[in-house]
């Protein structure tokens, strides 16, 4: 029996590198492979590289999915006690993915809350500073030329002499560099992070959850197992049930008549989390959505897109439908 591997990623379209050769983009999967190690690499512009191994059994199948993480500092907290601004808070494990660049953590109540230090802060001061005071000094000159050139009045034409002109040349130039300044200070500060007390789910408890809406799905209950796959997706979004979770709610969605929801569940599934005991079925079944709503092409696409994992599916049988698709959308070949 062939033995094969699924390379799945999250953003998808990931170069996959096996023993040093280019096999093609993910999500792929690696039919007819001999049984022992492999040296996977995975490469996409802009993420950190992923490099492990895989030990291939004989007539086995392999399956790696990755959610591809931005090249970006990451900060770690300790699972049980953080230091902020010098007083510990009790709280759960956390890791970020933030910009390079300094930090600063301070507490608020229970939350945690870690603004970026602006990289600017020093010209910032002293485009204020020089900005109040090129205007004192402008106002100051401007007064004095006022009752001091020839006796004029201040509110009679006059002409300021070139040392208020400059002055008052510095402050408005400082004031635009002042502006700028704390409008990037501003931009910069939206990266600002509120780190709440409550963590999600631990394994064990989406463990439990998942088991609980299957158990709910078999009995028919569908208003049970939806709320059960529901807290998946919200609270454990990095389970392992994940992918299953989002495919079983799709498809209660689907039964139910909200097509909408349970289309835009799936292309969530094949698009940001390809796993392999779901990534055909999830394109089959989009494909089977698009089709009740008359987007034959759009269906056909997805069809074609099946890397016949699942052995639920036969490629003649698909090509089949993928035929009567073409047909209905005039586009037979």
């Amino acid at each position: 029996a062939e033995s094969a591997i699924f390379i799945g990623t999250a953003p998808l379209r990931a170069e996959v590198i096996v023993n040093g050769v280019p096999v093609g983009a993910t999500p792929i999967l690696l039919r007819d492979q001999e049984p022992g190690p492999y040296q996977i690499s995975i490469r996409k512009p802009g993420y950190l590289p992923v490099d492990t191994v895989v030990e291939l059994a004989d007539a086995s199948v392999e399956s790696i999915s990755v959610r591809l993480r931005p090249n970006t500092f990451v900060a770690s907290f300790s699972a049980d006690r953080t230091i902020a601004a010098g007083t510990p808070f009790e709280r759960t494990a956390a890791t970020l993915m933030l910009p390079e660049g300094q930090y600063e953590l301070t507490g608020s109540g229970v939350d945690l809350i870690l603004r970026p230090v602006y990289p600017h802060e020093s010209a910032l001061r002293a485009a204020r500073i020089v900005t109040i005071a090129g205007a004192v000094v402008a106002t100051i000159s401007t007064i004095e030329d006022a009752f001091v050139i020839d006796g004029r009045s201040f509110f009679t034409s006059y002409l300021p002499t070139p040392g208020t002109i400059a002055s008052w040349t510095l402050a408005i130039g400082a004031g635009g560099f002042w502006w700028a300044l704390e409008r990037d200070k501003a931009r910069h500060l939206e990266q600002s992070v509120i780190l709440p007390y409550d963590g999600g789910l631990t394994a064990s408890e989406a463990e439990r959850i998942f088991r609980d809406g299957d158990a709910a799905l078999e009995a028919g209950n569908l208003s049970r197992a939806l709320t059960q796959y529901n807290r998946i997706l919200a609270d454990s979004t990095d389970s392992e049930y994940l992918p299953q979770a989002l495919y079983k709610a799709a498809q209660i969605y689907s039964v139910s008549g909200d097509g909408k929801l349970a289309a835009r569940l799936l292309e969530l599934l094949i698009d940001d989390l390809p796993a392999i005991d779901v990534y055909d079925r999830a394109l089959f079944t989009l494909a089977q959505i698009y089709e009740q709503t008359g987007l034959f092409n759009r269906a056909a696409e997805l069809l074609e897109s099946m890397l016949f994992a699942d052995p639920l599916f036969d490629p003649r049988d698909v090509e089949s439908d993928l035929e009567a698709l073409r047909e209905r959308s005039g586009g037979a070949r």
